[in-house]
């Protein structure tokens, strides 16, 4: 049996397929198109099977931008008005 990092690695090769295969250019029919949607349906079909990967994927804490953190960001200054 798969441990979840095992399980989280697989899933993040087959995104990482996945998002290799598309470009916009490929029109629908195409080989392009049809081997990017096997991808996609790799994917839905692992998301299916492992849900409790999705789940811990979404249940980790998401990184702070630096931004938010400098007191002198636009950003910051654009939410106390300064700019």
């Amino acid at each position: 049996m798969a441990t979840l990092d095992e399980l989280k690695a697989e899933r993040k090769a087959l995104v990482r397929a996945e998002i290799d295969s598309y470009s916009p250019e490929y029109f629908p029919g195409s080989a392009k198109w049809r081997e990017n949607k096997r991808c996609k349906n790799a994917v839905d079909a692992f998301d299916s099977a492992h849900p409790e990967v999705l789940a811990a994927i979404k249940a980790e804490p998401k990184p702070v931008p630096a931004y938010v953190n400098d007191p002198n960001s636009f950003y910051n200054r654009a939410l106390r008005g300064e700019d």
